[in-house]
């Protein structure tokens, strides 16, 4: 979107400076609310001033290319930030957006490239998948496409099928087990934790993100979290970082070097925060939801991804500020000092991702009816 276009005020007189103060203050800000005046002075020939001033606040129309850019833009934003309500009503207004490919950024900076139903696989939004895969079966595209070049597709879904493999060319579950073998090596920050001072884990946990060149463990915590967002802001997220650094949490948790108990705690603390917390920090809208709403509901309840933003919950992720998820607080962590019930948050986590890469190959994939009929046969006979 174009800026507003400032406009220097100097060579205007004090009926200018009046106007433009007038406008400024009441009209600017809430430009829907005060239309009628906002009309009247854009008609008014009594104050050139006042139309060169208002002018300055007001863009240039946009085309109908950069309105349809926007527009898209805004669909895949609302898609990564897990927007499920809004979006369905976009796409239930406007179906053939789904043929349109754009970009946004979600939470944690990382760019996603693509349609709006690619978006919403490369963030590993299932719910957003079935959403859009139901709209999409109820619109036959033979018509729509009868000008496009072969082959003709029977309907939407057929359309985002194809989009899918773009993404996925083997399959959800081939990839997966590919991201399981490519995850992040926590080993650095371990170590730089395990070697530091008391000073420097007094230091980190109150003055987190701070720039301290002359201490080691400053400048690792700062390496881990330049290599991991480089590592995690893939194409596709990778969801078993976050079981790779819960186990390596659990593994370390009786590990961690010390000459009294306060300064393990402290390294214990240290690394919930600002390694765990920072995976954390990097989890798209839906999993972050999940986070907040406790994995152990929704995998035990079998509960359905909480429809609320995480942005609403927690605050949206400021990879400026130095506050929140990744420096000063974990999601879902346990005291330091007890181990308390909470161990089992990696396999819970494993469970829960498995099951949304199952559920995420039988929309891209769905089985046909051969396959459904030999697994009915196959369950009768053993029957």
């Amino acid at each position: 979107m174009q800026q507003y276009r400032k406009k220097e005020l100097n060579d205007l007189d004090w009926r200018g400076l009046f106007f433009s103060h007038l406008i400024k203050k009441f009209i600017a800000p809430k430009d829907n609310d005060n239309r009628d005046i906002l009309f009247f002075l854009l008609l008014s020939q009594t104050c050139r001033y006042a139309r060169q001033t208002l002018a300055s606040f007001f863009p240039t129309p946009l085309s109908v290319e950069q309105r349809l850019e926007y527009q898209i833009y805004h669909l895949i934003k609302l898609v990564v930030y897990g927007e499920k309500a809004q979006v369905e009503a976009i796409i239930k207004r406007s179906f053939l957006l789904l043929l349109k490919e754009g970009w946004a950024t979600d939470y944690s900076g990382r760019v996603i490239v693509g349609s709006p139903f690619q978006a919403a696989l490369r963030v590993g939004d299932v719910e957003m998948c079935k959403m859009m895969m139901r709209i999409a079966r109820q619109h036959n595209m033979r018509e729509i496409l009868q000008d496009q070049p072969r082959p003709v597709y029977h309907n939407l879904r057929e359309i985002l099928q194809e989009q899918a493999k773009a993404i996925f060319p083997n399959g959800v579950e081939a990839y997966a087990i590919e991201q399981r073998s490519n995850v992040f090596n926590f080993d650095r920050i371990v170590t730089a934790i395990n070697e530091a001072s008391p000073e420097e884990l007094t230091r980190e946990l109150t003055t987190p993100g701070q720039d301290q060149p002359s201490s080691a463990l400053n400048r690792a915590l700062k390496a881990f979290r330049n290599s991991f967002i480089e590592t995690s802001n893939g194409e596709i997220f990778n969801p078993f970082h976050l079981v790779t650094v819960l186990k390596r949490e659990e593994q370390e948790f009786s590990k961690w070097n010390g000459n009294s108990r306060t300064e393990r705690e402290d390294k214990q603390d240290l690394f919930l925060r600002q390694v765990v917390g920072y995976v954390q920090r990097c989890l798209p809208a839906r999993y972050t939801e999940t986070l907040v709403k406790g994995v152990y509901y929704v995998v035990a309840t079998k509960a359905q991804q909480p429809e609320q933003r995480a942005s609403t919950t927690i605050g949206t992720p400021s990879f400026v500020d130095s506050v929140g998820l990744g420096y000063t607080l974990a999601m879902g962590t346990r005291a330091p000092t007890s181990r308390g019930s909470q161990n089992d948050r990696a396999p819970l986590w494993e469970k829960y991702i498995e099951r949304q890469l199952s559920a995420l190959e039988k929309e891209v994939n769905p089985p046909n009816l051969r396959d459904l009929l030999f697994a009915l046969t196959t369950k009768t006979s053993h029957r």
